[in-house]
């Protein structure tokens, strides 16, 4: 929940700071895929596959506050696949197309998705049940 007006996300300034729920793929259940470079930002949708508890209630939190965006996370501070949002982490803001369908009794959530701007971790604001950050965009 937005604490100030410097929490609140703002689509319109994307370089400016605000707090993301954020997608962080863990190597033993989720593939991170790449994502496009800056100028094919929002060219084409990405179809998500949510199956982690922390991923299906991040989605849900994004749904159910009327948001749009969430971060998916692309590479760790150090430059390697990531396995948990650290500061200094690198990602990508993606804008929900629809709302996601559920299969397996609401155990996966598939969505479709586009990136919209690229962004670095600058602080950790929570980590559960799903991590949130705040960001600046690149």
């Amino acid at each position: 929940m937005a604490t100030d007006a410097t929490d609140e996300l703002d689509d319109d300034h994307p370089e400016t700071y605000g707090v993301l729920p954020l997608f962080a793929p863990t190597a033993e259940t989720e593939t991170p895929f790449p994502l496009p470079a800056a100028e094919l930002l929002g060219e084409r949708p990405y179809r998500y596959t949510f199956d982690t508890p922390a991923s299906i209630r991040m989605l849900r939190s994004v749904e159910g506050g009327g948001g749009t965006l969430f971060g998916h996370i692309t590479s760790s501070a150090d430059g390697q696949t990531p396995g948990a949002a650290t500061v200094g982490s690198v990602g990508v803001a993606a804008r929900l197309l629809e709302a996601g369908s559920e299969a397996f009794g609401g155990e996966v959530v598939t969505v479709d998705a586009v990136s919209t701007y690229r962004f670095v971790v600058v602080d950790l604001v929570s980590s559960f049940p799903f991590v949130t950050a705040r960001r600046v965009s690149e």
